[in-house]
């Protein structure tokens, strides 16, 4: 159970990621760092749930 609450909240800030994104991709200049610290996240997350 503990491990399907982690993928559950994983995807669930995945989610609010991909919305923060799409809303900053809008405003110039900050596309590229916003891309690279989500890349960077998701790698995070990738990391944590093949730990769990």
């Amino acid at each position: 159970m503990g491990l399907m609450s982690l993928v559950g909240l994983a995807g669930l800030v995945a989610l609010l990621g991909l919305l923060c994104l799409t809303s900053l991709a809008r405003l110039p200049g900050l596309a590229d760092l916003v891309g690279l610290t989500s890349l960077a996240d998701l790698a995070g997350l990738m990391d944590l749930t093949s730990l769990a």
